[in-house]
């Protein structure tokens, strides 16, 4: 019964990355139009 724990572990891992490189890629969309409204 140890793989399905490891499994979930693997999987939590990975989706906080996920979220972590989503996080990431709005605050980088979010900046860019910023500067795109100051270059107006």
């Amino acid at each position: 019964m140890k793989y399905p724990s490891i499994r979930a572990a693997l999987h939590r891992m990975f989706d906080n990355d996920l979220d972590d490189r989503f996080e990431a890629g709005l605050d980088l969309l979010i900046r860019g139009l910023k500067a795109r409204i100051d270059w107006s």
